[in-house]
């Protein structure tokens, strides 16, 4: 999947109820881990149920709406639904949503209003994503290096990661811009607004955040020449840090991408993406808006 820019859309899908296999712990119900495989491009994708289909979706914690194959919708036969306002995905025009009445994440049941219909989601066996929305009704642990992740549902703890299976280094706020996770976090000694997007393959900033806030200059950068995102051809580059710092957490040396586009007054400075939750352990509290960190389990 290639990288995309972060989108303000909307999106819904809510975690309703679990079978008694689920565990109940301080009043929420915990999912039994579910296996994340590494796809190529360094995601994770969460095996899931849709009615009796067994599909693959990739985690995006990014997105502001969960997206479906356009030819597994029509085996389906799921009823779309078309927007007069198209949403952007890859470069793409989102106009076609399906309804759909059956999702099953693991041991717990889930019911979904929309997704958007994606042409191109057919690679390594994944046929969808899990937005942001798709996540926002649980707390959840994301293990990249362990392989796996585990929903909480609800998010009835009101005392932090009770059901986490490892105590946390860091633990910060983050607000909620849209459908996305916003906290801060400092990158050589900088603070950065930053998001944390599961469904980008690499940590990025943007050309006038490394050039005005970081001191740096095409001279310091390793040159990954164009790529094309979104529809246009973008000039790329690489830079390892020294230190990447979130609340007590320290990451030494991150390799960080920056993205010759225009500034964006308004996006985040920092995008943490897939090869950084490959380096950590995360629990994501909505309910308390707390990101908790740790580093992999030796």
């Amino acid at each position: 999947m290639r990288r995309r820019a972060l989108a303000a859309l909307v999106g819904c899908l809510a975690l309703l109820g679990a079978p008694a296999t689920a565990e109940t712990i301080c009043g929420s119900v915990v999912g039994k881990p579910l296996p994340i495989t590494s796809l190529r491009t360094g995601l994770g994708a969460v095996p899931a149920m849709i009615g009796n289909r067994d599909v693959k979706l990739v985690i995006d914690t990014g997105a502001a709406f969960s997206l479906l194959d356009d030819h597994l919708a029509t085996e389906l036969r799921l009823p779309r639904s078309t927007r007069s306002n198209a949403s952007l995905f890859a470069g793409a025009r989102i106009t076609e949503f399906v309804d759909v009445s059956d999702l099953r994440l693991g041991d717990l049941n889930a019911v979904a209003e929309r997704f958007g219909l994606f042409s191109q989601l057919a690679n390594d066996g994944v046929q969808g994503t899990l937005g942001a929305p798709a996540l926002a009704h649980s707390a959840f642990e994301m293990d990249f290096p362990g392989h796996q992740l585990r929903l909480i549902a609800p998010s009835a703890c009101g005392r932090g990661p009770d059901s986490w299976t490892f105590s946390p280094i860091a633990s910060v706020s983050w607000r909620q811009s849209g459908s996305q996770i916003w906290f801060m976090a400092t990158l050589d000694g900088e603070d950065l607004l930053t998001v944390l997007d599961s469904g980008a393959d690499h940590s990025s900033i943007v050309m006038h955040t490394a050039t005005s806030q970081l001191g740096l200059s095409t001279r310091d950068l390793g040159d990954l020449g164009m790529h094309r995102i979104n529809g246009n051809d973008v000039h790329i580059y690489s830079h390892s840090f020294a230190t990447l710092e979130i609340g007590a957490f320290q990451l030494p040396t991150p390799e960080v991408q920056i993205v010759a586009i225009p500034h964006q007054k308004r996006g985040p400075q920092l995008i943490l993406g897939a090869d950084f939750l490959r380096r950590v352990r995360v629990y994501i509290d909505w309910r308390n808006q707390k990101l908790h960190i740790a580093p992999p389990l030796q």
